[in-house]
């Protein structure tokens, strides 16, 4: 199917992801951050949400925090197949277009240690390692690297794109 091709062995699969999805990253990861400050007796691997500089990564916002335990994404199976192969789930048993009735639940969870994880199931099953259980800070991070930095650019001028 000429569809997987672009999500999985185009060469150029990567940086379709990211154009197409790249948005919703940018929200979710930004959701995500709030909910690691929001509990502040908790750390989440804040220095996960730092670049090599030092500095908040280029997703860093300054939003409202949400102020819901709850947040629902509803979507389309080209919505599903694009989160999906985005963050890897696919990988380990192969992309398959998502069913009618496919879901993704991402929990957050506290650990008894104070740490923050993050626990991806997918049709009821738990994703394959590592998005089994992941660091809050460590998943923020590989969202963030599905933004392309200049999406802005990207999306308007179609130039610079090579992130």
């Amino acid at each position: 199917m000429a569809s997987f091709y672009v999500f999985n062995d185009s060469p150029q699969a990567n940086q379709y992801i990211k154009l197409t999805f790249g948005v919703f990253f940018a929200e979710f990861a930004n959701t995500l951050r709030h909910v690691s400050t929001r509990n502040t007796s908790y750390t989440g691997g804040e220095e996960n949400l730092r670049d090599n500089d030092g500095e908040i990564s280029h997703v860093a916002r300054e939003r409202r925090p949400p102020k819901h335990k709850l947040h629902m994404y509803v979507g389309h199976d080209g919505s599903m197949v694009r989160l999906a192969a985005g963050l890897g789930i696919g990988h380990a048993n192969g992309l398959r277009w998502p069913a009618m009735d496919s879901e993704v639940v991402i929990e957050v969870w506290h650990a008894s240690h104070g740490m923050l994880y993050i626990r991806i199931l997918r049709e009821g099953s738990p994703a394959p390692p590592p998005l089994d259980w992941i660091l809050l800070g460590k998943f923020i991070q590989l969202l963030e690297d599905l933004v392309p930095e200049n999406l802005g650019l990207c999306v308007n001028e179609n130039t610079g794109c090579d992130k």
